[in-house]
């Protein structure tokens, strides 16, 4: 995938990407799609000491928006220290669990934000995906498959033996990390509530419900 191909979206600690194809009508349905799922699952899971049920409850209310879920699965990967960063780790994860589209598409967002990365950056991810020894952060990639708006998503919980003090492209120290992490692949079929969800985000502000949404 080109750079220009690639639009990029960055809210709080999530960051996702459309492929081409994928209109901004439909961009925007996976944005807000994805924060009101953010929303309903904080309001009844804490995602760093209840990232299952916060997971499970999270894909719950994407299906519930019709976003129909192909597959999902949780996984565990132990020590990554060996793999020098979160996100070299992320990539070779992502090897095993992408098809080689997918995975071609993944690498050009860590690419980009790898590119991207800058205080402002920095200064959200620390804010708001860490929290000591603990971080949470998610990607996505949507594109369109046989006319359909597909939404291809991973969610990661980092967990350290000491305080996590760097970025997602900082090179590991002597701490031990360990990663928990889930995939889905959905297709949308977003329709009847889309005007719903729409008039539900509509009353806060887009900057202040970005803020107030952890991603």
């Amino acid at each position: 995938m080109s750079r220009d191909s690639l639009r990029q979206v960055q809210k709080s600690t999530s960051t996702s990407a459309s492929a081409d194809g994928c209109t901004v009508s439909r961009q925007s349905d996976f944005i807000y799609s994805t924060l009101f799922a953010q929303l309903a699952a904080d309001h009844k899971y804490d995602r760093w000491d209840e990232f299952a049920n916060w997971y499970n409850n999270y894909k719950e209310v994407l299906d519930m928006l019709g976003w129909a879920t192909q597959n999902s699965e949780m996984f565990e990967m132990g020590d990554v220290g060996t793999y020098g960063s979160i996100a070299e780790a992320v990539i070779q994860l992502s090897v095993s669990l992408l098809i080689p589209r997918q995975f071609s598409e993944f690498l050009s967002l860590i690419g980009a934000l790898k590119e991207a990365r800058n205080e402002t950056v920095e200064s959200i991810f620390n804010q708001q995906s860490r929290r000591s020894k603990v971080a949470h952060f998610q990607f996505g990639i949507a594109r369109m498959v046989d006319g359909n708006p597909t939404l291809v998503f991973q969610q990661y919980l980092e967990l350290s033996s000491e305080e996590i003090g760097g970025f997602l492209f900082d090179r590991f120290g002597d701490e031990e990390v360990n990663l928990k992490g889930a995939m889905t692949l959905t297709d949308h079929v977003y329709g009847g509530l889309r005007k719903a969800v729409l008039d539900r985000l509509s009353i806060f502000p887009l900057n202040t419900l970005i803020q107030a949404i952890e991603l």
